[in-house]
């Protein structure tokens, strides 16, 4: 049952959702959570939480659960096949968490919801979003929920994002691969993930992105968009992109991911596999090759995670398919034989970033706000930062009645998200460069993996740590560190 009227509405239960509301019901606040599906999602496309995040999550008790259910990997590796191009270890960060976490995103979830029945609050599911008018917001069913607040966490194609007006362009073109703290859009931060030229102004944007987005783009998402958001679709991707188009060859083509779809985008397959050989089971491979980036990513139930960039995914890629990728792309001395697929599927994304992440009464948190390729898995893991920033602001908020915090939030995660999203361009460009550009681009990576400054400034990217640093507008909302050794890190 829905109530009236609540001080936070909350839309869409994924992890992000949830985090936002547990932080608020255990701050007294009345907040209310919907999700359009009526149950939830026992698969998922995150699979690694990293150690600024887990510090975040502790704040609401949620990161000793995780770490309980999840596996370490305190190595981070970059690979050509069997040549090494970039070893990070994580080990000697100033974190209790000196690892990624490698946790499906059903269990994140699931820790998450626990976290917010402690605290008494509930997900009322069923509902679907179809209209927002001020603070009211008409559900599916003919329901209406008055908020002070309305939090979009619906994913990419968020209903609420839509409904509120705010255009989802693309964001400014791409940094380098080591710069430094992602936390400010201030600094030497030119990159991004269009080829957009690099002439960034002082807020670190592009024309295009100061001139906002195209007409499209500011019209929202398409009545589809509009319907409301499924499981898949907090994960990032749409049922359109999960059943469009014939699978792929071999390798699935040689473009790393750029499909020929008009609706442009990344093409990815995943799946879940049982394997015998291949890297440590205590390690996240990242491989770089001419037919696109691959993932390798131990997952606690001994299964592995593979994603790989791929022109056209088959819908459900069985075993020959995820040994074909390996194959083209994985290790050659110590082979890694597939012989089962426990689960697989597709998905498409786009590097985009929200214009804004405030009008008037709704705020974006999540993919609502920003989406990008999954190399370097921080996806998920910026998403619950924002959770937990926002949490903190409409906290304040709700208890003073200045409305400061919610801007400071607004300006600040932007900009965030935008390095983050040009960090993940960078990657996945880096993994798909020409056959005669590639011997220069592993030499290059191999004589910078001997600089240790540079392995320490790509650790603490990975590991989000380099959030942390205070930027030029303070120290992001929600993100205060309560540990002294949490104020140290590297300077760009």
């Amino acid at each position: 049952m829905l109530p009236a009227t609540t001080d936070v509405l909350i839309v869409g239960a994924g992890p992000v959702g949830l985090a936002t509301a547990a932080a608020l019901a255990r701050a007294g606040v009345d907040v209310t959570v919907v999700d359009r599906a009526p149950s939830a999602a026992h698969t998922s496309r995150a699979a690694v939480v990293h150690a600024h995040t887990l510090e975040v999550l502790d704040r609401i008790g949620a990161a000793t659960p995780l770490v309980a259910a999840g596996i370490p990997a305190p190595r981070f590796t970059i690979r050509d096949r069997d040549r090494t191009l970039v070893p990070v270890t994580f080990a000697g960060l100033p974190t209790r968490y000196p690892y990624a976490l490698m946790v499906p995103q059903s269990t994140t979830e699931a820790v998450l919801h626990d976290r917010l029945t402690a605290a008494g609050g509930r997900v009322v599911r069923g509902c679907e979003a179809v209209a927002l008018t001020d603070h009211t917001v008409t559900f599916a069913g003919g329901e209406r929920v008055t908020a002070r607040y309305v939090v979009a966490a619906d994913g990419m194609h968020s209903t609420i994002r839509g409904l509120a007006g705010i255009g989802f362009g693309p964001d400014a073109p791409p940094t380098d691969l080591s710069a430094g703290s992602s936390g400010g859009g201030s600094g030497p931060s030119s990159p991004a993930s269009s080829p957009a030229s690099s002439d960034a102004g002082p807020t670190g944007t592009s024309p295009a992105d100061r001139s906002g987005t195209s007409p499209a783009d500011r019209s929202g998402t398409s009545p589809a968009d509009r319907s409301g958001t499924s499981p898949a679709d907090r994960s990032g991707t749409s049922p359109a992109d999960r059943s469009g188009g014939p699978s792929g060859g071999r390798s699935g083509g040689r473009s790393g991911g750029r499909s020929g779809d008009s609706s442009g985008g990344e093409s990815f397959a995943l799946a879940d596999v049982k394997v015998d050989g291949g890297p440590p089971r205590d390690e996240v491979v990242l491989y770089f090759s001419r037919a696109g980036l691959l993932v390798w990513a131990p997952l606690p139930d001994g299964t592995v995670r593979i994603v790989a960039a791929v022109d056209d995914a088959p819908e459900h890629p069985d075993a020959a398919y995820v040994q074909a990728l390996l194959d083209d792309r994985g290790p050659l001395r110590s082979r890694a034989r597939v012989t089962d697929v426990v689960w697989g599927s597709r998905f498409r994304v786009r590097h985009r970033v929200a214009d804004r992440f405030r009008a008037g009464p709704v705020l974006l948190a999540g993919d609502a706000g920003h989406v990008h390729s999954p190399a370097g898995g921080q996806g998920m893991n910026l998403g619950l930062k924002d959770a937990l920033a926002l949490a903190d602001a409409l906290t304040e908020t709700l208890r003073s009645g200045s409305e400061t915090a919610l801007d400071r939030y607004a300006a600040e995660r932007r900009p965030v998200a935008q390095s983050v999203v040009r960090f993940a361009a960078q990657l996945t460009r880096l993994a798909t460069v020409p056959a005669p550009v590639r011997p220069i681009r592993n030499a290059l990576l191999s004589a910078l993996a001997h600089v240790p400054a540079f392995r320490r400034r790509l650790a603490y990217r990975l590991s989000g740590l380099d959030q942390r640093l205070p930027h030029a507008a303070g120290a992001p909302v929600g993100e205060e560190s309560t540990h002294e050794t949490d104020r140290t890190a590297p300077r760009a």
